[in-house]
């Protein structure tokens, strides 16, 4: 039998087409022109400068390396090589990671050296950083990158596109697991795709979705240690031999280790169970704010003992000074005259002491005048003197601005600007974590090509605008930790929309009529809010929800028995409302399930879950603070869940085992 895994990440034979084989890269040179692709230079600069010493003749035949083209002035052919080594590289990693299994053994010989990397989000010049400190990835020198190479961070594309590049000049130097992070859904949300969709096209969002369904899940390194990006599973039993099912069956080796990734650590590394299992992070200064180092370890043949290195984050290295450098930008490509020598089509400016951000409460508003300019991004500069969002009286906007990121400046106040509405190429507005006060101005809602619209942990007030049914292809929808309240507008029938968070504000009364339109919604968190009415059955309509989260809003009423339609849910939250009745039964085949907290309600009866349910969600299940649930004597194996066994008065951990 396929493991649950393999079935929920497989799409049918009848519905998969594959975009790499309608692509001619050879016909490339030649039919591209500057206007099109005048990014694709900039990004392989990127990702070349800092490799332009390795040779690439193995991966472009007949065309030199992209290195020997960094002194070039942007031209329509200098555009078309960059472009074709894109395309070279990515389709030729996809060749070489349909080739490799689910489970990857390898082999490091004595006296040899191997190391492995956690998460880098999208941290490019972190991942510069890694290799100043280790070296760079070679035959003698081997990687394995264990997932979550994108997303979050500001330069996703150049960082996969880098590591792609290593994977296809010494396929053994460098090796790639599939994170979390390397699938449609979370790109949608985290980044990557308006990413690539900025940087280079629409076709390379499809691409690299193929292509990261080609990395494998997990690596054993000499039949000792195992690494895998989340962890191990839920259940008991699962073997290295269900992960190779689809090959082949084998007895799985002893492991003495388990590598994983996926959870930031202060240190950039974690050891648990008795140094049976290490988390490995390697983003450090996670989202420019969560200030943590990072890691990666070493190991050395034949006895494997990880030798743990740790680093601190190092600052943009090119990053502009906003207030100062207008003068050395060029009208055609964004050429900056800077040491690095790099081309620009983005401004971004991170966390202090990075010289671009100064104790100013002057917001450059000369950014709006740049009329090639595409992104956008300043975090935590704004944090001492108060400052505010300020605009071009007369509209002199950028016409191709995609992407506006002001993050985490705690010192940014007063109102969003209604002239930001003429930004209309913007694709993702992010003002998150500001101080912004005011209602959310209507003109927003007129930016027809949003995707991604996040105001959260602001200080807004009023109702949500009844236009925000107007952004028919928006995807990420977050508006949570403000003082927004009112009711949800009925106009939301946003199609398109993925992730949905309202969480923390003053909404009440009942929920939309077109709530059920939302069929592509996986995310609804609404939590904190003030609601006081039962829980809507529309939500049962919502078939791809993986995450709901209603807790702390005063609902009362029964929990509806239609919510165990809810097939794909992996996370429900329910915790401190007024529900009372029992607990549907249904819940028990929620096989995806992996979080439940039903705890401080009023719910009754005997917990409908059987022993193998209650131990696969272990410690993620929650059913404490409702005095009139029981547990099965049957079911309750030494189990705790917040309830006592029906017929004592003691909890289940409190039995004896019926092992």
């Amino acid at each position: 039998m396929k493991l649950k895994f393999e079935e929920a990440i497989s799409v049918p034979e009848s519905a998969r087409r594959s975009i790499a084989d309608t692509i001619d890269y050879h016909t490339i040179v030649g039919f591209v022109e500057l206007p099109s692709f005048r990014n694709v230079y900039c990004i392989s600069l990127v990702s070349w400068i800092y490799i332009k010493r390795c040779e690439l003749m193995a991966v472009i035949n007949g065309i030199r390396p992209i290195s020997s083209y960094v002194h070039l002035k942007v031209t329509a052919a200098a555009a078309a090589v960059a472009l074709l080594a894109v395309y070279v590289i990515v389709l030729q990693t996809r060749s070489l990671l349909r080739e490799l299994p689910s489970l990857v053994d390898i082999n490091v010989p004595d006296g040899k050296h191997f190391t492995v990397c956690g998460d880098v989000h999208g941290q490019f010049y972190d991942l510069m950083n890694i290799f100043e400190l280790n070296g760079l990835p070679s035959e003698d020198n081997p990687y394995l990158f264990n997932g979550d190479f994108v997303d979050r961070g500001s330069f996703s594309v150049e960082v996969i596109l880098t590591l792609f590049a290593f994977k296809c000049m010494s396929p053994s130097a460098i090796y790639l697991a599939r994170g979390n992070h390397e699938s449609k859904s979370m790109n949608k949300i985290y980044g990557f795709e308006g990413e690539v969709r900025s940087k280079l096209s629409e076709t390379f969002v499809e691409l690299f979705a193929e292509v990261f369904c080609c990395l494998p899940l997990a690596h054993v390194i000499n039949e000792k240690v195992f690494v895998v990006h989340g962890g191990l599973f839920s259940v008991d039993g699962v073997k290295l031999s269900d992960i190779r099912s689809i090959d082949r069956f084998c007895e799985p080796p002893e492991e003495d280790l388990v590598v994983r990734s996926h959870e930031v650590k202060d240190e950039g590394y974690e050891i648990e169970h008795d140094g049976k299992l290490i988390t490995v992070f390697s983003a450090p200064n996670y989202c420019d704010q969560m200030g943590n180092k990072g890691a990666f370890i070493r190991f050395e043949a034949p006895d494997l003992k990880p030798n743990i290195a740790t680093f601190s984050a190092v600052d943009n290295m090119c990053a502009l000074d906003i207030w100062d450098s207008f003068s050395l930008i060029a009208v055609c490509g964004l050429e900056i005259r800077l040491g690095c020598g790099k081309l620009h089509s983005r401004l971004d400016f991170g966390t202090p002491p990075n010289p671009s951000c100064k104790n100013s409460a002057t917001f450059p508003s000369q950014i709006f005048h740049l009329p090639h300019l595409e992104s956008i991004f300043i975090f935590q500069c704004f944090t001492q003197a108060p400052a505010r969002i300020s605009v071009p009286a007369n509209n002199p906007f950028t016409s191709s601005l995609q992407q506006l990121s002001l993050r985490s400046n705690s010192a940014l106040i007063g109102t969003i600007p209604p002239q930001l509405s003429s930004l209309k190429s913007l694709q993702i507005l992010t003002l998150s974590q500001n101080k912004l006060t005011g209602e959310i101005p209507v003109e927003i809602f007129s930016l027809s090509s949003l995707v991604h619209l996040d105001l959260s942990y602001n200080i807004l007030t009023g109702p949500v605008p009844s236009a925000l049914g107007n952004l028919r292809i928006l995807q990420k929808l977050d508006l949570s930790s403000n003082s927004l309240s009112g009711k949800i507008p009925d106009t939301i029938q946003l199609n398109s929309l993925v992730f949905f968070a309202l969480s923390n504000n003053r909404f009440q009364g009942t929920f939309p009529r077109g709530l059920t339109g939302l069929l592509n919604l996986q995310y609804f968190l609404m939590d904190n809010n003030p609601m006081f009415v039962s829980l809507p059955l529309e939500l049962s309509h919502l078939k791809k929800l993986q995450e709901l989260r209603l807790s702390n809003s005063g609902y009362s009423g029964t929990i509806p028995s239609a919510y165990s339609q809810l097939m794909n849910l992996s996370s429900l939250s329910l915790e401190n409302n007024r529900l009372s009745g029992r607990i549907p039964t249904g819940f028990s085949n929620l096989s995806h399930i992996y979080h439940l907290n039903l705890s401080r309600n009023f719910l009754g009866g005997t917990v409908p879950f059987n022993s193998t349910f209650l131990k696969r969600l272990g410690r993620n299940l929650d059913l404490s603070g409702n005095p009139g649930l029981c547990l099965s004597p049957s079911a309750a194996n030494a189990v705790d869940v917040g309830v006592d066994v029906c017929g004592t008065a003691k909890p289940a951990a409190h039995l004896p085992s019926s092992h």
